[in-house]
C-alpha cells in the first residue's frame, strides 16, 4: 500500500501506541520519517478525516513544522481505501521529532512556550470552517459533560464519585448558562502532555488533531491547562506560566477567565468519567487509563482551591483588572 499509493519503498514499520486507532512509525532508508494511521471505514468518517486533513494543510502552510503535515498520494488525494472490501481507510502524515512534554521536566519557560504555541494555533483555526468537524458530536468535548451524567455510576469509588458529581454541579451552574456568550471557533481540544512535543526546553509542536470540534476558545486552552498541571505542587503558579504565554499572542476575554477554573475541573470530570467507562468496556487495556490517577489526584487539589482565588491569579497573568472586559 506505501509503495503503490505513496512511493515508499522498502520501508521500516514499527506499531505504535494509541488511543483507538493503529498508528505505525514508518522510516524509510533515506531516514525520512511518517505516521501511518490506519481506521475502521465507518459513516462520515471519511468525510471527518478529509476536513481534518485539510486544516493540518492550511496550519501547516502558515506555521510549517509544528504540526503534523499530511502526505498526498501519488492520485493526489488525503486517504487510502486499499482493502477491496472497503474496510480499511489510511492515511500517512509526516513525523514529527521531540520529546513528549510528560517525558522532560517542566519549566516556567516551557509551559509559557506551549500557551504561546496553542494561542498561534487558535488564531489559525479560527479562519477554519469544515462543516464535517462543525457538526460532530463525541464524549471528549467539554461542552458535553452534562451528557455524561450517566457514567457516574461506572466510578466505582464513592469519594472520587463525590468530587466528580461536586464539580459536574458546579460545570452545569457556572459554565453552561454563559457558553452562548464566549468566542466560538474550531479548536484542536487535546492538546494533553502525550500530544505536545518538546525540544531544547520549548514546545516545538502539536499532534494528534483527532478530537477537533468546534467550540469554546476558552475550552482548548483549559484542556491544554489540565494536563500541563499534572503532578505539580501548586497548579496555579504553573497555570500563571501558560495563561501569559497564551494572552501575549491572543488577548483573554475577562468572561473567559471567569469559567476557567471550572473548565479545567470539567475535563478532570469527563477524564475520570471517560476513564470508568473505558474500563467497564476493556479492561485489559492500560492505555485507557494513562492519565487517571495524575487526573484523580489534580481533581483533589483542585477541590482545595478557592475559584475565586483561582479568578484573581487567572486576572493577574494576563494583567486584567476586575473591571477591565
Amino acid at each position: 500500500m506505501l509503495s503503490s499509493h505513496y512511493g515508499l519503498v522498502n520501508p521500516e514499520i514499527t506499531a505504535l501506541e494509541g488511543y483507538a486507532n493503529p498508528n505505525y512509525k514508518v522510516v524509510m532508508p533515506d531516514a525520512s520519517q511518517f505516521v501511518l494511521k490506519k481506521y475502521v471505514h465507518e459513516q462520515g468518517l471519511a468525510e471527518v478525516l478529509q476536513a481534518e486533513c485539510e486544516v493540518l494543510d492550511a496550519v501547516s502552510r502558515q506555521l510549517p513544522g509544528k504540526f503534523p503535515e499530511p502526505i498526498i498520494t501519488k492520485e493526489q488525494k488525503h486517504l487510502v481505501y486499499p482493502d477491496k472490501q472497503g474496510e480499511g481507510l489510511y492515511r500517512l502524515l509526516r513525523w514529527l521529532n521531540g520529546d513528549f512534554l510528560y517525558m522532560v521536566p517542566h519549566t516556567p519557560e516551557m509551559l509559557a512556550s506551549l500557551g504561546r504555541l496553542l494561542a498561534m494555533l487558535d488564531i489559525q483555526l479560527m479562519k477554519e470552517h469544515h462543516p464535517a468537524l462543525i457538526g460532530r458530536r463525541m464524549d471528549w468535548d467539554l461542552q458535553r459533560l452534562p451528557f455524561l451524567r450517566k457514567k457516574l455510576e461506572l466510578i466505582r469509588t464513592p469519594e472520587v464519585k463525590r468530587v466528580v458529581h461536586y464539580f459536574m454541579l458546579q460545570f452545569q451552574e457556572e459554565v453552561v448558562p454563559v457558553l452562548p456568550q464566549l468566542r466560538h471557533s474550531l479548536i484542536h481540544n487535546d492538546a494533553n502532555d502525550w500530544n505536545v512535543l518538546v525540544e531544547n526546553d520549548r514546545v516545538k509542536g502539536i499532534i494528534d488533531f483527532g478530537d477537533m470540534v468546534y467550540g469554546p476558545l476558552i475550552q482548548d486552552l483549559a484542556v491544554c491547562l489540565t494536563y500541563a498541571l499534572f503532578d505539580k505542587d501548586d497548579p496555579l503558579k504553573w497555570a500563571v506560566y501558560v495563561l501569559e504565554g497564551y494572552h501575549e499572542v491572543l488577548p483573554l476575554e475577562k468572561r473567559e477567565l471567569d469559567i476557567l477554573y471550572f473548565l479545567v475541573a470539567g475535563r478532570l470530570c469527563m477524564s475520570l468519567l471517560n476513564a470508568a467507562a473505558s474500563k467497564a468496556a476493556d479492561p485489559d487495556n492500560e492505555y485507557l487509563g494513562v492519565s487517571e490517577q495524575q487526573a484523580l489526584a489534580l481533581i483533589n487539589q483542585w477541590l482545595g482551591i478557592n475559584p475565586l482565588r483561582a479568578r484573581a491569579e487567572f486576572y493577574r497573568a494576563c494583567k486584567l483588572e476586575p473591571g477591565d472586559q
